[in-house]
């Protein structure tokens, strides 16, 4: 009994710990900064993975803890492979998918012995 109350804590923490960059993230994706200048093609390719990717992963890992956690793992990988100077970054930003994550295979695992 005292482990259900553990995951449910685990994912609510990951969906808590989700919120504000899901709040800053759509923030930037709805009102972006003007810019005179056209992105080189290397940019256009991140902008679909980081910040957009990541931030449909996050919201679907609200319903789907692993698609959506891997999602936003996939778009963070995809960012740190063309930028590495955004490695530490990237780190912290998958702290909620590392959760959800974690949370699903957890959740498997009770299912499993029950």
């Amino acid at each position: 009994m005292k482990t259900d109350k553990n995951f449910k804590f685990l994912r609510w923490a990951a969906r808590i710990i989700s919120l504000p960059l899901i709040y800053f993230i759509g923030i930037q994706l709805l009102f972006p900064e003007n810019r005179s200048h056209a992105l080189p093609p290397i940019e256009q390719i991140m902008i679909w993975f980081f910040p957009i990717g990541y931030f449909v992963g996050l919201i679907i890992s609200w319903r789907w803890d692993l698609i959506g956690g891997l999602l936003s793992i996939l778009g963070l990988i995809v960012t740190v492979i063309f930028r590495p100077d955004l490695f530490f970054l990237a780190l912290v930003l998958s702290i909620p998918a590392d959760l959800f994550i974690l949370y699903w295979f957890l959740a498997k695992k009770q299912l499993k012995k029950a």
